[in-house]
């Protein structure tokens, strides 16, 4: 099931709202105070550049080599480019920026706080704050998804899907925060 849990999550991400009839009023304008609802603040940005339209980049030759992928597959639906990479032994890799999300890591707090989610767990990832975190557990079937917040604003999406051969030998939450940091490396370094 690659394309469904995604889908579900940008979902939860994206949130609803319902028009307003009647006549306009003039409202003062206030900014909504990020981070909110118990999401912490991103205290280091951590500029995309290049990769928000082409993360297929993302990865030397090198890192893909330590994780063993294979080349990039992109793509591009609405809520930003997403890259695949099919890792040597049957599984796979998918990241994608949320750029449809203009919430950061204060949207997905906001949906556990609404019980969004079948499991939450916040981290710390070369210094950035995010979380494992997906509405559907498959972490014992060898996927893991982590979210990364790169600023208070903008959300790096990682999924990763272990071999069958991997799974049950390491968590895939590890093997995920392993590819997420490989892949702030890459950001931090232009």
């Amino acid at each position: 099931m690659r394309g469904g849990p995604l889908v579900l999550l940008i979902g939860l991400l994206a949130g609803c709202s319902a028009p307003i009839s009647g006549a306009p009023v003039a409202v003062p304008a206030v900014a909504n105070p990020l981070p909110s609802d118990g999401a912490p603040k991103v205290d280091r940005t951590v500029d995309p550049g290049r990769f928000l339209t082409n993360p297929c980049a993302m990865f030397t030759d090198a890192q893909r080599k330590t994780v063993g992928f294979g080349d990039g597959k992109p793509s591009t639906p609405e809520n930003g480019a997403v890259c695949e990479w099919d890792g040597s032994a049957g599984g796979f890799a998918k990241v994608q920026f949320l750029t449809t999300n203009v919430r950061g890591l204060s949207a997905p707090y906001a949906n556990r706080n609404a019980g969004g989610f079948a499991y939450f767990e916040p981290t710390l990832i070369h210094g950035q704050p995010g979380i494992f975190a997906n509405p559907l557990d498959q972490r014992s079937m060898g996927e893991c998804v982590v979210l990364i917040g790169l600023d208070d604003k903008l959300l790096l999406w990682l999924s990763v899907h272990q071999s069958p051969a991997k799974v049950g030998t390491k968590s895939p939450c590890d093997v995920a925060a392993t590819v997420v940091g490989l892949a702030l490396d890459t950001m931090l370094a232009g």
